[in-house]
């Protein structure tokens, strides 16, 4: 029966282990986003702070207090996931335990049991009269090795018993520590989303004194898009030309590989820029201040801060390197079908036909003079169809 019983106890410990196993990866990869999380909404405080000492007549402190809002929402959803992870391991670890206190009580049952029973063997003076009492050789070799039996089948359950309250001790200690860290957590959350309020109102204000100087900043925000749908055209113009050009090159099957690799990391991609916030966004964009000024983006802006290095998300080769109107320097690199663009840069260390890891510096992101920050055009295509780029970068 004590056989069976640890039987099962290993086999629950080992089910146990897998789950919490698999949940500690998840935790592992949730605290990971989360740490990157924080450093974007560091690095956008910063941004924040920088354009209220202006308080210029632009949108740029309202579009960083958008992104700053779709962060704080992100770190929100990271740590409500992080919560219920914990909530799972806890009522795991709550079902564990009580199975387990159950199976040890059964266990002391059935050991009081067997001593009561064999109460004549507990004297070793009681157990000398008995194998000398045996009738002959035969019947004392029994009782010798009956005796011996007995010796260790009793260690084995006081083992037993030892090794499974010692278990249950260590997941009470567990338990008590992931309670811990919820009840941290829950914390947190509290805290992120009272930030959240405050960042809405900051929004809110922002809005609303843009919006008394709406007449003057009308000609700003068509002459934003003018150059919006310039940048496209030129962007558009460099994609064709690369298209082309690689139309005409050779490709082995290393160039299929690198596209299949580069597929299957969508939504693992490294930033462009390690701490920055996307200030605009993928596809048609309409203006938070008048009604009717959209503009359409093939990629995504990223604000920065001053002289940010900008890296290669991917392994890949420089396809072109150009310098547009509006765009300052332009970098194309090929991973395979897929091409990352990146424009508004300044001191480029890169040159077309150079091999580029991920995580390579290609230069820096253009600042106009006595500004503090910049901003990083950044897109993905699949040959001729351009991709969101937040999709793909690891969040």
């Amino acid at each position: 029966m004590i056989g069976k019983t640890l039987c099962r106890w290993v086999l629950c410990a080992l089910l146990l282990f897998l789950f919490h196993e698999c949940v500690a990866q998840k935790l592992i990869d949730l605290q990971r986003q989360k740490k990157q999380t924080l450093e974007r909404i560091s690095t956008t405080s910063q941004l924040i702070e920088e354009g209220s000492k202006s308080q210029a007549q632009n949108t740029r402190k309202l579009d960083l207090l958008t992104a700053q809002i779709e962060t704080r929402n992100d770190l929100i959803k990271n740590i409500n996931q992080q919560i219920e992870l914990y909530n799972q391991e806890i009522s795991q670890r709550v079902r564990s335990i009580t199975q387990h206190e159950q199976e040890l009580d059964t266990l002391l049952t059935q050991y009081a049991q067997f001593v009561r029973r064999t109460q004549f063997l507990q004297g070793r003076h009681e157990v000398l009269l008995q194998i000398l009492a045996s009738k002959n050789l035969s019947q004392m070799y029994r009782r010798i090795r009956f005796y011996r039996e007995y010796l260790q089948y009793q260690h084995s359950q006081h083992e037993t018993i030892l090794a499974l309250n010692q278990k249950l001790h260590n997941e009470r200690d567990s338990l008590f520590d992931a309670q811990k860290r919820l009840v941290a957590l829950r914390n947190e959350e509290y805290s992120s989303r009272n930030q959240l309020l405050s960042e809405k109102n900051l929004y809110n204000q922002e809005l609303q004194r843009l919006l008394q100087k709406e007449k003057e900043l009308k000609n700003t925000l068509l002459e934003d898009q003018k150059k919006v749908r310039e940048l496209n055209l030129a962007i558009n113009k460099l994609l064709e030309e690369e298209a082309e050009q690689n139309r005409k090159a050779k490709h082995d099957a290393q160039y299929k590989k690198l596209g299949k690799n580069f597929a299957s990391n969508k939504g693992k991609l490294p930033w462009p820029i390690l701490t920055g916030s996307i200030i605009r966004g993928y596809g048609q964009q309409e203006s938070k201040l008048l009604k009717g000024i959209k503009t359409t983006s093939e990629g995504v802006d990223i604000a920065a801060k001053k002289n940010s290095v900008v890296r290669s998300v991917f392994n890949g080769k420089v396809t072109k390197v150009a310098r547009i109107p509006g765009g300052n320097d332009v970098v194309i690199i090929r991973h395979g079908e897929f091409l990352t663009l990146y424009s508004n840069l300044v001191n480029l260390v890169v040159n077309t036909g150079d091999e580029v890891k991920a995580g390579q510096t290609l230069g820096t992101v253009y600042t106009e003079k006595n500004a503090a920050q910049g901003t990083l055009h950044f897109e993905i295509w699949q040959e001729f169809r351009s991709l969101n780029p937040k999709v793909w970068l690891h969040p």
